[in-house]
Protein backbone atom coordinates (compact mmCIF):
# COMPACT_ATOMS: atom_id res chain seq x y z
CA UNK A 1 0.00 0.00 0.00
CA UNK A 2 1.56 3.25 -1.12
CA UNK A 3 1.05 6.52 0.76
CA UNK A 4 -1.73 8.65 -0.61
CA UNK A 5 -0.14 12.06 -1.20
CA UNK A 6 -3.45 13.93 -1.38
CA UNK A 7 -4.51 12.69 2.06
CA UNK A 8 -3.37 14.96 4.89
CA UNK A 9 -0.44 13.71 6.94
CA UNK A 10 -2.42 14.54 10.10
CA UNK A 11 -6.17 14.33 10.56
CA UNK A 12 -7.39 17.78 11.60
CA UNK A 13 -10.22 16.40 13.74
CA UNK A 14 -7.84 14.12 15.66
CA UNK A 15 -5.44 17.02 16.24
CA UNK A 16 -8.34 19.15 17.50
CA UNK A 17 -9.41 16.35 19.85
CA UNK A 18 -5.86 16.12 21.16
CA UNK A 19 -5.70 19.87 21.74
CA UNK A 20 -9.07 19.75 23.53
CA UNK A 21 -7.56 17.44 26.16
CA UNK A 22 -5.31 20.25 27.39
CA UNK A 23 -6.51 22.11 30.42
CA UNK A 24 -5.30 24.88 32.71
CA UNK A 25 -3.03 22.46 34.57
CA UNK A 26 -1.57 21.02 31.35
CA UNK A 27 -1.81 23.65 28.60
CA UNK A 28 1.03 22.06 26.60
CA UNK A 29 -0.35 18.52 26.67
CA UNK A 30 -0.80 18.23 22.88
CA UNK A 31 2.73 19.50 22.27
CA UNK A 32 4.11 17.00 24.78
CA UNK A 33 2.21 14.14 23.12
CA UNK A 34 3.64 15.26 19.78
CA UNK A 35 7.19 15.33 21.18
CA UNK A 36 6.76 11.81 22.56
CA UNK A 37 5.36 10.63 19.22
CA UNK A 38 8.31 12.07 17.29
CA UNK A 39 10.84 10.28 19.49
CA UNK A 40 8.98 6.99 19.77
CA UNK A 41 7.97 6.78 16.12
CA UNK A 42 11.46 7.53 14.87
CA UNK A 43 12.93 4.80 17.06
CA UNK A 44 10.09 2.42 16.22
CA UNK A 45 10.57 2.93 12.50
CA UNK A 46 14.26 2.12 12.85
CA UNK A 47 13.34 -1.13 14.63
CA UNK A 48 10.69 -1.93 12.00
CA UNK A 49 13.17 -1.45 9.16
CA UNK A 50 15.77 -3.62 10.92
CA UNK A 51 13.22 -6.37 11.58
CA UNK A 52 12.01 -6.21 7.98
CA UNK A 53 15.54 -6.37 6.64
CA UNK A 54 16.15 -9.43 8.83
CA UNK A 55 12.84 -11.08 7.91
CA UNK A 56 11.80 -11.39 11.57
CA UNK A 57 8.01 -11.59 11.26
CA UNK A 58 7.20 -11.47 15.02
CA UNK A 59 9.33 -8.34 15.45
CA UNK A 60 7.86 -6.78 12.31
CA UNK A 61 4.32 -7.38 13.61
CA UNK A 62 5.20 -6.03 17.06
CA UNK A 63 6.81 -2.83 15.81
CA UNK A 64 4.14 -2.21 13.17
CA UNK A 65 1.45 -2.67 15.84
CA UNK A 66 3.14 -0.19 18.19
CA UNK A 67 3.54 2.37 15.43
CA UNK A 68 -0.06 1.88 14.30
CA UNK A 69 -1.37 2.66 17.79
CA UNK A 70 0.77 5.76 18.15
CA UNK A 71 -0.30 6.98 14.73
CA UNK A 72 -3.95 6.68 15.66
CA UNK A 73 -3.37 8.77 18.77
CA UNK A 74 -1.69 11.63 16.92
CA UNK A 75 -3.93 11.52 13.83
CA UNK A 76 -1.49 10.09 11.29
CA UNK A 77 -4.22 8.09 9.56
CA UNK A 78 -2.35 7.16 6.35
CA UNK A 79 0.65 5.95 8.34
CA UNK A 80 -1.68 4.08 10.69
CA UNK A 81 -3.14 2.26 7.69
CA UNK A 82 0.29 1.43 6.25
CA UNK A 83 1.49 0.05 9.58
CA UNK A 84 -1.72 -1.97 9.93
CA UNK A 85 -1.15 -3.58 6.54
CA UNK A 86 2.46 -4.42 7.43
CA UNK A 87 1.35 -5.88 10.76
CA UNK A 88 -1.36 -7.98 9.10
CA UNK A 89 1.08 -9.36 6.51
CA UNK A 90 3.65 -10.23 9.18
CA UNK A 91 1.06 -11.99 11.38
CA UNK A 92 -0.24 -13.93 8.36
CA UNK A 93 3.24 -15.14 7.53
CA UNK A 94 3.31 -13.19 4.28
CA UNK A 95 6.83 -11.89 3.65
CA UNK A 96 6.88 -8.16 4.29
CA UNK A 97 8.67 -6.43 1.45
CA UNK A 98 11.25 -3.84 2.32
CA UNK A 99 9.38 -1.56 -0.10
CA UNK A 100 6.36 -1.59 2.24
CA UNK A 101 8.52 -0.61 5.20
CA UNK A 102 10.25 2.09 3.14
CA UNK A 103 6.82 3.40 2.11
CA UNK A 104 5.89 3.67 5.78
CA UNK A 105 9.20 5.40 6.45
CA UNK A 106 8.46 7.95 3.71
CA UNK A 107 5.01 8.59 5.16
CA UNK A 108 6.53 9.01 8.62
CA UNK A 109 8.75 11.75 7.18
CA UNK A 110 5.65 13.51 5.88
CA UNK A 111 3.96 13.13 9.29
CA UNK A 112 7.00 14.50 11.13
CA UNK A 113 7.02 17.56 8.87
CA UNK A 114 3.33 18.15 9.59
CA UNK A 115 3.89 17.73 13.32
CA UNK A 116 6.71 20.28 13.24
CA UNK A 117 4.33 22.76 11.62
CA UNK A 118 1.35 21.98 13.87
CA UNK A 119 2.93 21.62 17.33
CA UNK A 120 5.51 23.41 19.44
CA UNK A 121 8.23 20.78 19.77
CA UNK A 122 10.58 23.06 21.70
CA UNK A 123 14.28 22.87 21.11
Amino acid sequence: MAPHPSAPALDAARVADLRALAGPDMPDLADEVARIFVEASTEGMERLLEATEGGRAPDIAHEAHRLKGSCGNIGAMVLESLCGAIEQDARAGTPVAMAAARGAEAELSRVLEAIAEEFDLGS
